[in-house]
């Protein structure tokens, strides 16, 4: 009988995961050598909606069962995407994404999305919640983050991450005294303005990729100057997207279209 190494194995559900993610969960079912490989690909990269369609894709409640009895499972989720609606807004439901949240203790990658007609403040979720997210995102596994329509979201809770992707009025003003020596990627949807806070952030920052909207291209000039050390600049000037590279010498920028 010949026995494929484990690292076949892995291979295989590697692969299954990005085309046939139930044929997977199959295998995980078929056999303990089998279990244990196939999950750790199963909850490597998992989103938490408020109705699942399946898949990939969970209900807070019924993930949160799932850990609770088998905690194992915690440990092979890298990426955790977390989708909010404005019927969302109740007492089982944060608690169930704040317990899990508390067990995925090696997630590198967080996405936190709101649904709704208009950004959500920072301020309206459950104070739980908040904590249970602060202390998940200081995780020194931790290292892209992406929130988006959520207002008032301290900045300064990110500051070991390397690609940060933010979409809506974030807080600043706790941000100045922290330096961000690990962020190379930054994308901001809705930038502020050149407000002092943002100023004294940006400056700190030693950016590599920068992707942003802008409301006008007068504001390139000041943009240039408080972040000197970007090589690769993306624009959204409104409905017109320009991407260029720029190559920094002595904060003198070359345009390359």
């Amino acid at each position: 009988m010949v026995v494929l190494p484990p690292e076949i194995f892995d291979h295989i559900f590697y692969l299954l995961f990005h085309t046939d993610y139930n044929s997977l969960r199959a295998c995980a079912e078929a056999h303990p050598f089998l279990s244990d490989l196939a999950e750790r690909h199963l909850f490597s990269d998992i989103q938490i909606h408020y109705d699942s369609p399946g898949g990939r894709t969970f209900n807070a409640s019924e993930l949160s069962k799932l850990l609770n009895d088998k905690p194992h499972l915690a440990n092979h989720v890298d990426i955790l995407a977390v989708e909010l609606r404005s019927n969302d807004l109740d007492k089982d439901y944060f608690a169930a994404i704040s317990f899990i949240v508390t067990l995925v203790t090696r997630l590198r990658t967080m996405n936190l999305r709101y649904v709704g007609n208009s950004n959500i403040p920072w301020s309206n979720f459950p104070t739980h919640f908040r904590e249970a997210l602060m202390d998940c995102l200081g995780l020194p596994s931790m290292k892209c983050v992406s929130v988006s329509r959520v207002d008032g979201f301290p900045i300064i809770a990110l500051d070991q991450c390397t690609i940060i992707s933010l979409d809506g009025k974030f807080d600043f003003s706790n941000s100045c005294s922290k330096s961000y020596p690990h962020l190379e990627a930054l994308s901001i949807y809705e930038w502020p303005g050149m407000s002092p806070g943002v100023i004294a952030w940006a400056k700190k920052l030693n950016l590599r990729y920068l992707d942003i909207r802008m409301p006008s291209i007068d504001e390139c000039g000041m943009l240039f100057q408080v972040c000197p050390t970007v090589t690769t600049l993306t624009l959204d000037l409104g409905h017109k997207r320009e991407s260029s590279l720029h190559q920094c010498f002595h904060s003198k920028f070359t345009c390359f279209i």
